[in-house]
């Protein structure tokens, strides 16, 4: 289970990634060139979205991040905040993640940092 909990996770993180990185383009790029004359909206919509994209970009990394760790089974805890963090990557794959880490605790490496 924490093999396919890892793969899931990982998927998940990657699609945040390539979603939000292609978001961040748009804002950036591609909203400014459509406005044409008036320069305000873009610079608001750009203030805005910049930041909670940046957030975005970090959730799906700690996706990828917690995934790596299911797939090695070590720390537990990493793995089920990385596929948390799935959940706001992409909720099916996320939730699926979720239950898969959590059922499989056992099969995890016993640490010290383990949660």
């Amino acid at each position: 289970m924490p093999l396919a909990a890892g793969i899931i996770s990982i998927v998940s993180g990657v699609l945040g990634v390539l979603r939000r990185s292609m978001m961040f383009v748009g804002v950036n790029l591609i909203l400014p060139a459509l406005a044409g004359i008036s320069l305000v909206v873009p610079a608001i919509i750009a203030a805005v979205a910049v930041p909670v994209l940046i957030a975005g970009i970090v959730v799906a990394l700690l996706t990828i991040v917690g995934g790596a760790y299911a797939l090695r089974r070590k720390v537990w805890g990493l793995a089920l905040a990385g596929s948390i963090a799935a959940v706001f990557c992409s909720a099916p794959l996320g939730i699926a993640a979720v239950v898969l880490v959590a059922l499989s605790r056992k099969e995890f490496a016993q640490s010290g940092i383990d949660v």
